[in-house]
């Protein structure tokens, strides 16, 4: 009978660990990124944010925000949020965060504030020169 019982407790112990799908929780840090030697930063106002970003072939990324005025000690967005299959000289950022929350959007130096609706996502795109 003990046996049976540990056996039942690392299966369910085993199942815990990878059984269950793991889930990220959204960010209140503001991240940043380079486009053509522009800082983008998204800034979540009172709920997380993630940030994913796609670029033109005829833009520039860079990840070190340094390099664009931006914070080093603030994140950049991350690697795998950058997608490099859009329309020309076009930026386009994706914010997923809570239903109606304002995000503030910062690029080439002016501030954007955006709503996330009832669906929780704010779209934003623009052309860079």
């Amino acid at each position: 009978m003990k046996r049976l019982a540990w056996l039942l407790a690392l299966g369910a112990i085993l199942f815990i660990a990878f059984g269950t799908p793991a889930r990220a929780a959204l960010s209140f840090e503001d991240p940043q990124l380079c486009v053509n030697n522009k800082l983008l930063m998204v800034e979540p106002t009172t709920a997380g944010i993630e940030v994913w970003v796609r670029v033109g072939p005829e833009l520039t990324v860079d990840f070190d925000v340094a390099n664009c005025g931006g914070d080093p000690t603030l994140p950049a967005v991350e690697p795998d949020h950058v997608k490099y299959d859009g329309v020309k000289n076009r930026l386009e950022v994706a914010v997923k965060t809570k239903k109606f929350t304002n995000v503030l959007l910062h690029w080439n130096g002016n501030t954007y504030e955006r709503n996330s609706g009832a669906d929780g996502w704010v779209y934003a795109r623009t052309k860079v020169n």
